[in-house]
C-alpha cells in the first residue's frame, strides 16, 4: 500500500497535466489555434482557453511557445 502511494505521487509530480490538457496542449503544438482545437475536441472555444489558462499555471509558463517547450523538455508530450 505504501508503494503504491508512493509510485501514484511520483506519477502526479512527472506529469501536473491531466490526460485533456495534455490532448490540448498535443494539438497546440502540432500547430492547430484554440478554435480548431475546440472545433477537433467537440468542445466551445472557453472550455478550451479555461484548458490552455490551467496549462500555463501547472508548467508556470507565460504564453503557448514556453507550454509547449517545457512539456517537451519535461517528455509530457
Amino acid at each position: 500500500m505504501v508503494l503504491n502511494a508512493l509510485c501514484h505521487n511520483d506519477s502526479l509530480e512527472k506529469n501536473p497535466l491531466s490526460p485533456r490538457e495534455t490532448e490540448v496542449l498535443e494539438l497546440l503544438a502540432q500547430g492547430f489555434s484554440k478554435k480548431e482545437v475546440a472545433d477537433q475536441l467537440t468542445l466551445s472555444y472557453h472550455a478550451i482557453a479555461l484548458y490552455v489558462r490551467n496549462i500555463f499555471k501547472k508548467l508556470e509558463a507565460p504564453n503557448i511557445a514556453a507550454a509547449i517547450a517545457t512539456a517537451i523538455r519535461q517528455g509530457l508530450i
